[in-house]
């Protein structure tokens, strides 16, 4: 789904992110958990009424359809703003003891949640015991967040590839790129003939992008177990990366004035002034609504690779369907975030022929391999699909992952204007949001 760029205060953060060491470890349970980390995940006896939190669109025919072929289990939908909003909601929501059942929660405010005793652990409940094998393998690892636990069931995914204009590839005799050296060589040689086209943009908002090509680098720049956290920004595959970035903006092979999901953005997918974009499965849907005129000129590609015959990629997005704590219903919980996940017609319902379900069902509907006319008949799905299935198991985020893409947004705007280099935000970033986790009496290796 859309992953506008998120912001919440850092006074709110701190109000929010109260959780004790103690009550933030693996082995113990959020408030309402207990029964089932003992096994008692049981159904409750007559009709039961759960809420659910999302901003999925046209999530409210999912709702009805389950609803109607579940008699004893009934769905209230709140429908809610996507982005910081959501979260907001969800933090004073919990505070207030008000939270609903179940939530829309993207893969990477999952383990926020969890730090905060935000999520309940659902693994002993019968209705997901076999959820491993009807969803892609890394979006579980996701979702247990490297534990035996289970707090939400992943719906979709945004797997990253390159979408480029067929028309300038074509015009300035440029190769579709393998390898990511092979992608520069196209950018200067494109800056050589026509200084006004710029190979793609990037900006200081492309902050989650960039963690999305780290992942496909093979980095863990997080890592959390949920008593301790680890931060790595200065692995080679990161530098790898940061260092690769800083040279596209050194050279001005990027447009660094564009901000991502702008009509200025919008501008250059049009008129042919941006020749490429990284981007997820969701950027197909904006690219359609927001530059219509380019209709027939863009196609997609596998990412360009470190490795000559690599097929790695990264991800940049995706949501679960998260069980809140204090829900009274675990099992109907279960039922319900299994069915979202796994239930082919409510993965139809949801992704109606496009972008990439965690549903490994999904597949076999044709729907991934559907033409898409706005990009001249191909089915770009296809690609998604294909790199959903070569993205790293085990990456993680971190705990206070919001904090941390604030001070690594405001740290990289020294990389744009010179004054210090990506590898160098990512350092001081992870510094930053290390002593906000130590202040909370979290153990925190920093390397």
């Amino acid at each position: 789904m859309l992953r506008p760029h998120r912001r919440l205060t850092a006074p709110f953060l701190a109000a929010a992110l109260v959780c004790g060491m103690a009550a933030c470890s693996s082995t113990s349970s959020p408030t309402g958990t207990a029964a089932a980390a003992t096994g008692g995940c049981q159904p409750a006896k007559g009709k039961v009424n759960l809420t659910y939190w999302s901003w999925i669109p046209g999530v409210n025919v999912a709702v009805n359809k389950f609803n109607a072929t579940h008699p004893n289990i009934h769905v209230k939908l709140q429908m809610i703003t996507g982005g910081p909003p959501a979260y907001q909601s969800y933090f004073n929501a919990l505070k207030a003891g008000t939270q609903p059942d179940l939530a829309m929660v993207e893969f990477d405010m999952l383990p926020t949640m969890r730090f905060q005793n935000g999520l309940s652990n659902i693994a002993d409940c019968a209705p997901v015991k076999d959820l491993a094998k009807q969803v892609l393998p890394w979006t579980y690892t996701q979702v247990t967040l490297d534990s035996k636990d289970v707090y939400a069931t992943p719906t979709d995914t945004a797997p990253l590839a390159l979408y480029y204009r067929k028309d300038i590839f074509k015009k300035y005799g440029l190769a579709v790129p393998k390898t990511w050296a092979q992608y520069k060589a196209d950018g200067e040689k494109l800056k050589k003939e026509n200084p006004s086209i710029y190979l793609t943009s990037f900006d200081t908002q492309d902050d989650l992008m960039l963690i999305g090509l780290d992942w496909q680098a093979g980095a863990r720049p997080f890592a959390f177990t949920g008593s301790d956290v680890t931060y790595d920004a200065n692995s080679a595959a990161m530098n790898k990366v940061s260092d690769y970035w800083q040279s596209m903006i050194d050279d001005k092979l990027v447009n660094t004035a564009i901000q991502p999901l702008t009509p200025a953005q919008y501008a250059g997918w049009s008129n042919g002034t941006l020749a490429t974009l990284i981007g997820a499965t969701w950027d197909a849907g904006i690219m359609q609504g927001s530059a219509a005129k380019a209709k027939g000129k863009w196609a997609v590609a596998p990412l360009p690779q470190w490795t000559p015959g690599a097929d790695a990629s990264g991800n940049y997005g995706g949501a679960t369907t998260a069980v809140m704590a204090g829900s009274k219903y675990l099992y109907e919980d279960a039922v319900f975030a299994e069915w979202m996940s796994t239930n082919l017609t409510a993965t139809k319902i949801i992704f109606g022929g496009g972008g990439i379900a965690a549903n490994l069902a999904y597949d076999a509907t044709g729907a991934i391999q559907a033409p898409q006319s706005y990009f001249g008949g191909q089915p770009i799905y296809d690609v998604f699909k294909q790199a959903g299935n070569n993205i790293n198991h085990s990456f993680q985020w971190s705990p206070n992952q919001t904090d941390f893409d604030n001070y690594l947004t405001d740290d990289l705007t020294g990389a744009f204007n010179g004054t210090s280099t990506i590898a160098q935000a990512f350092a001081k970033a992870q510094q930053s949001a290390a002593k906000d986790l130590e202040a909370q009496g979290v153990s925190v290796v920093v390397k």
